[in-house]
């Protein structure tokens, strides 16, 4: 995902892009942050998951499958909208040529 957000960067700024789809690019560009940033913060959490055995099954116990599930819907739509965007992208640069 964080390809694919610099790979439309660098083309929005190689590329005139009206305003519409400038503010389209920043609020998908947060709603990405926002989710890569809650991936971390869940890798952060669960990290001694592969360290110490014996805190394994009190931290596997702990990983809320909501918090999986919920983190891969917001993944799966964030890169949705974000491979929305680039193809629109393409098709701009596209038909400017």
């Amino acid at each position: 995902m964080h390809t694919v957000m610099q790979l439309v960067k660098e083309a929005l700024e190689q590329q005139a892009v009206p305003p519409t789809l400038q503010r389209g690019m920043l609020g998908i560009a947060l709603t990405c942050e926002a989710v890569l940033h809650d991936a971390q913060k869940l890798v952060e959490k669960y990290k001694s998951l592969g360290k110490v055995k014996s805190r394994r099954l009190i931290d596997r116990a702990g990983l809320a499958t909501e918090d999986v599930a919920d983190l891969r819907n917001r993944l799966i739509s964030a890169t949705s909208l974000l491979t929305a965007f680039q193809t629109t992208l393409h098709g701009l640069v596209a038909l400017s040529k």
